[in-house]
């Protein structure tokens, strides 16, 4: 095998996910940017192999914190294409990859050069964005224990090794020319250095950002504001990148290392090459129905609640909703605190991003309802309706977008903070 690399390469320029048309008009991604990105994806698969930490800590299952793991965030959109962030191992590892590669069309639209953001004054070493992600330094430091210390050696490993491990004369194909005002770095130190790191080593900058949606998801404002796409054709690029790797465990592993010809920590096996996550099956039975639990004193918020939620959820999770009522506790101080928000927004110019703080919301309460195994269509045929929502086409979910879904909800949310206030001026 005269270069192991060129097969993959190969395979990536005839597959259909490197010429996926992203949404919000981000487009096509450079086609070097998905070479790129599948090359690192099989050099961070071979290190699971091998047992790396910081590779193992990253593809464990969703954590379902949403405040912090971008898997949890996102699960809603992963059920939507029927991808598995809940089984660990490869599986999550591809979704999580998924993501990532997602990640830079809004940041940087794949162009491995990308400086800071010109219309913010971050111009700090440890706060001025850099490369594809557009990640900073103090992600690192604000990503808590044990990512901290991952990233950390991540750092460290990359900078000891020559500038090809990160594979740019790979990522630069379709990227343009880059410019003096992109190139440029700011402040000293580590900052500057992690800066600089991250534009000539894009494979490392792909590494530390996958470490850092699992910690520190608020570091991405395109992640809070759910503009990543989840290109539905990346998982199979990816799962052939792993059988490419399971032909020649031995040899892929040495070339795609960051210092070609090391050997892994620990013995090689083959890669598990798992079968695609089916869709999940309806129901096909209705169970008894738990013992509801007791609503807060004055106010009762599990109808408005089960209301919007069967409105605003996609197929199928919206006909699973009332064997949720054993969770109503956990979920009915979730929307105490999603109504405190929206009683402070009608007015805000600030609406789009703190909607969007309420749609992470709903979208953790789907996270719940997948657990649920009555059948809300068989009970309920016609659910009702949010009270001011205009039509249901009106605020009908779209299926590849959930951000669409920001006006509906607003207005649903404030229907209910009214509702609310109602029931509270009567039991007053």
């Amino acid at each position: 095998m005269a270069n192991p690399l060129e097969k993959i390469t190969t395979m990536v320029s005839a597959h259909p996910a490197a010429h996926y048309v992203y949404g919000h008009d981000q487009g096509k991604a450079p086609l070097g940017y998905m070479k790129g990105m599948a090359l690192t994806y099989g050099r961070v698969l071979c290190k699971f192999n091998a047992g790396d930490p910081a590779t193992v800590w990253s593809c464990r299952p969703a954590t379902h914190d949403s405040a912090h793991d971008a898997l949890s965030y996102y699960r809603g959109l992963f059920f939507q294409r029927h991808l598995d962030i809940d089984a660990g191992g490869v599986v999550t590892l591809r979704a999580l990859w998924v993501l990532l590669t997602g990640l830079a069309m809004p940041e940087s639209g794949g162009k491995w050069f990308c400086g800071r953001d010109q219309s913010a004054n971050n111009v700090q070493s440890d706060t001025a964005e850099a490369g594809l992600f557009q990640t900073s330094w103090n992600a690192a430091h604000n990503s808590g224990p044990p990512a901290t210390q991952y990233l950390i050696n991540l750092f460290t490993r990359y900078g000891k090794v020559s500038a090809e491990a990160g594979w740019l004369d790979v990522f630069r194909e379709g990227a343009g020319n880059a410019d003096t005002r992109n190139l440029g770095n700011f402040g000293s130190g580590a900052g500057a250095a992690f800066q600089k790191l991250s534009k000539e080593c894009p494979a490392f900058a792909a590494e530390f950002a996958a470490i850092v949606l699992r910690a520190l998801r608020g570091h991405y404002g395109t992640i809070n504001r759910y503009l990543v796409e989840l290109n539905p054709r990346l998982d199979a690029m990816f799962q052939q990148v792993e059988h490419i790797i399971a032909s020649d465990p031995a040899a892929f592993t040495a070339a795609l290392s960051e210092t070609p010809g090391d050997a892994p920590s620990v013995p090689l096996k083959p890669v598990p090459i798992p079968r695609p996550v089916p869709a999940p099956a309806p129901p096909t039975r209705i169970p008894s129905m738990p013992t509801p639990a007791p609503p807060l004193p004055g106010i009762n918020l599990a109808a408005p609640i089960l209301s919007l939620v069967a409105h605003l959820l996609p197929p199928p999770l919206n006909t699973v909703v009332p064997a949720l009522l054993p969770q109503l506790p956990t979920i009915i101080q979730m929307a105490q605190a999603d109504i405190a928000v929206a009683q402070q927004i009608e007015a805000a110019p600030d609406l789009p991003s703190k909607i969007g703080i309420l749609a992470a919301h709903l979208q953790e309460w789907g996270a719940q309802l997948q657990a649920i195994v009555a059948g809300f269509s068989a009970i309920a045929p016609t659910p009702a309706k949010p009270v001011g929502l205009a039509s249901t086409e009106d605020a009908a979910p779209d299926s590849t977008a959930f951000q669409d879904l920001e006006e509906p909800i607003a207005r649903a949310v404030r229907d209910i903070a009214q509702h609310f206030r109602n029931q509270q001026q009567t039991v007053a």
